[in-house]
């Protein structure tokens, strides 16, 4: 709400200021009667303006080039500036009008006929560190802002102009983003790119925005108010993503998103590394919350790790949206959370399908932190498009949505949900993650409810290495846990702890196998659990739990490969949907329930696990090698 009422109080005050530089912009500067183009009389209807060093450019004098160039396309209704490859130490206001500003000609001559380069070299606008680079405003309609191979860099964001890169303040605007650059620049709100209130929507095509600092959302920042929303789309060569930024003083390393604001990413990689390949979410820190991303008061997060087809196309197959590296609580407070990811708020919704959750830092909820009522859905797809059900491989086929490899030093290693948030991880592959309590999934508070179904957990823990792992689930004060048709398998619990803490909550778990090597127990109840229920299970104790006490038989457990064995699991048809009725096929898109004729039922044709084996030539998810 501060926020809310911060950006509020700017707007009203910005009222006056728009309408100072409206005027300002349509009166003569001095000098500027050397800056009008030549060409006008005889071009005749022009639809552009070319910015450049040389005498065949239309602006070629003076500081502000191409802030001329745009002011005299607002008077005379010109539809693009064209400006050629160099720097120019300026800051540049777009008032009100649809324009599109090119860079990226390597002459005035190249910029004429629109042989613009393939994007490798790109025009810098240099902020000279005293205002934003390009600042965007007007609402009185509905304006077109396009950008193409443009640097933006060395802003400096302040006042009611926040985001040091581009900042667009109440702004009715379609704002639209190809081959830019935005990096080391300075914010308060968004030190690369703040939308602020108004109704902007920016759709980004092999955006960076890198190195950027802010005290909040070190990438972007978007608040939504009357709208707003920023969908950002790439090819799959291009290494463009959200790297290296800095909240230095709150929340939002790389991306926050307020007040309904909806971003939504489909770029990403399985290869980043935070510091060389920069490319999806990656090696963005905050001093407090949200390494990664940080979403609050009914805004969505959208990460979609596949192609979507419809009039045009977003995304690809090759590779899975990413939050990689991120560090929440840089600060060294131990009150930071969600290294990847932190959402708060009633209405903040996280959506992630064949995403990438991996390596990232905070005490709580290394990977991915859920709070006050706000909701996860994590899945795998197989479809590519809205109205086709066409199936495709994923990135990575039987392991399409995983959270690996996530540190926190208390509680909730991959995941975290606390005070009425909720959690569907479905399909999704939890593996290699580290905590003191919680290493997959802790949770905690009335009213908090995850449910797991189809999903894998795996090489959770370090079998007691720096006094972690005390257990792969967590439930604590009245909080829920559902998991279904799930395995649960050889993760590093010691033999003295637990693979599930039930304290005071909800659990149950039905038509799963879990299967440790070790003599840990398979449930704990520390205090008295609100309520347990258990059904058809394959596990490797039965003291603790009511379960068959058998072996797996998975293909190669050893290499990492949980499939059943469909000639030798006792796993195969041993369940009927009485209790559970799968919402999905399975982690390979398989339809659950099928019934080999083989195989005697021991009391439905369900098998266990996060795998249903019907086919046998298939049957351990991947294809065989071509002949």
């Amino acid at each position: 709400m501060k926020h809310i009422f911060t950006t509020a109080v700017m707007l009203t005050s910005f009222s006056l200021s728009a309408t100072e530089i409206s005027n300002f912009n349509e009166t003569a500067k001095p000098g500027n009667e050397n800056l009008q183009p030549l060409e006008n009389e005889t071009r005749g209807a022009a639809t552009f303006y070319t910015v450049g060093a040389t005498n065949d450019c239309d602006y070629r004098l003076g500081a502000t080039k191409i802030q001329d160039a745009l002011d005299d396309a607002k008077i005379n209704n010109i539809d693009e500036v064209r400006v050629q490859e160099d720097t120019y130490v300026e800051n540049v206001t777009i008032d009100d009008f649809s324009v599109a500003l090119r860079g990226g000609y390597s002459s005035c001559a190249d910029a004429e006929n629109d042989n613009q380069n393939d994007g490798s070299v790109a025009t810098i606008i240099d902020g000279n560190a005293v205002a934003p680079v390009i600042y965007i405003i007007g609402s009185t309609q509905r304006n077109t802002v396009s950008i193409e191979n443009i640097t933006a860099t060395n802003g400096l964001g302040g006042g009611f102009a926040t985001g040091g890169g581009i900042t667009a303040l109440g702004a009715d605007a379609s704002l639209q983003l190809t081959d830019v650059n935005i990096s080391d620049n300075v914010g308060i709100l968004g030190g690369g790119l703040a939308v602020l209130l108004g109704d902007t929507d920016v759709s980004a095509y092999n955006l960076n925005v890198v190195l950027n600092t802010a005290d909040q959302g070190g990438g972007i920042y978007c608040e939504g108010g009357s709208g707003g929303s920023i969908v950002i789309n790439g090819s799959e060569a291009n290494g463009s993503g959200i790297g290296l930024n800095s909240a230095t003083d709150g929340n939002g390393g790389g991306v926050f998103v307020s007040n309904g604001c909806s971003f939504t990413s489909y770029v990403g990689t399985a290869d980043a590394d935070g510091f060389f390949n920069i490319k999806g979410i990656s090696g963005n820190i905050a001093s407090v919350h949200g390494g990664g991303i940080y979403a609050e008061g009914g805004s969505a997060v959208n990460l979609y790790g596949y192609q979507s087809c419809l009039f045009e196309c977003f995304g690809y197959n090759s590779a899975p949206v990413n939050i990689t590296n991120n560090l929440a609580d840089s600060a060294d407070t131990f009150a930071g959370r969600g290294g990847g990811i932190y959402a708060t708020g009633s209405g903040t919704q996280v959506t992630i399908r064949n995403g990438l959750i991996n390596d990232n830092d905070a005490p709580n909820g290394a990977g991915i932190l859920m709070a006050d009522l706000a909701s996860l859905d994590v899945n795998s797809t197989y479809e590519t498009g809205i109205f086709t059900l066409v199936e495709t491989d994923c990135w990575s086929p039987g392991s399409c949505s995983q959270i690996v490899n996530n540190v926190s030093e208390a509680t909730g290693g991959a995941m975290r949900f606390e005070s009425g948030s909720t959690g569907e991880v479905n399909r999704t592959h939890v593996q290699d993650n580290l905590a003191s309590f919680g290493s997959a999934i802790y949770t905690i508070d009335a009213n908090t409810v995850v449910s797991a179904e189809g999903s894998l957990f795996t090489g959770n823990g370090s079998d007691g290495v720096s006094s972690t792992d005390n257990n792969v689930f967590r439930l604590n004060t009245d909080s829920t846990l559902n998991i279904t048709f799930s395995t649960i398998a050889d993760n590093n619990i010691p033999d003295a702890n637990e693979v599930i803490d039930n304290s005071s909550s909800s659990l149950s778990v039905i038509s799963s196998i879990i299967h440790e090597p070790n003599s840990a127990l398979t449930i704990y109840t520390s205090t008295t659990p609100t309520s347990s229920f258990f059904d058809c299970l394959i596990v490797h104790e039965d003291t603790s739990v009511s379960g068959v006490v058998d072996d797996p038989e998975f293909m190669d457990r050893i290499n990492g490969d949980y499939h059943i064995n469909p000639m030798t699991s006792p796993a195969m048809d041993f369940c009927d949907s009485f209790f559970a009725s799968p919402q999905f096929t399975d982690i390979d898109n398989e339809e659950r329930g099928y019934d080999w004729n083989t195989v005697n039922n021991n009391i439905g044709p369900y098998d266990l696990g996060f795998d249903e084996q019907n086919d046998l030539i298939f049957y351990d998810g991947f294809e065989p090698p071509a002949p």
